[in-house]
């Protein structure tokens, strides 16, 4: 699998799973921005760690 592939796979993967991974957040911070942006926050610091061929 190239690397466009994979990104591709990644993305569909975590579109998914976003609104499982949101109510999991939406259980401790009942604020749904807050929740929101914890969730980006987290997801980015997992994407900016890998580099990109």
């Amino acid at each position: 699998m190239d690397h466009q592939n994979n990104h591709e796979r990644f993305t569909r993967l975590l579109l998914e799973a976003e609104p499982v991974m949101l109510h999991s957040v939406l259980v401790m911070v009942p604020n749904r921005t807050d929740a929101r942006d914890i969730l980006h926050s987290q997801v980015g610091n997992k994407t900016e760690t890998r580099s990109i061929s």
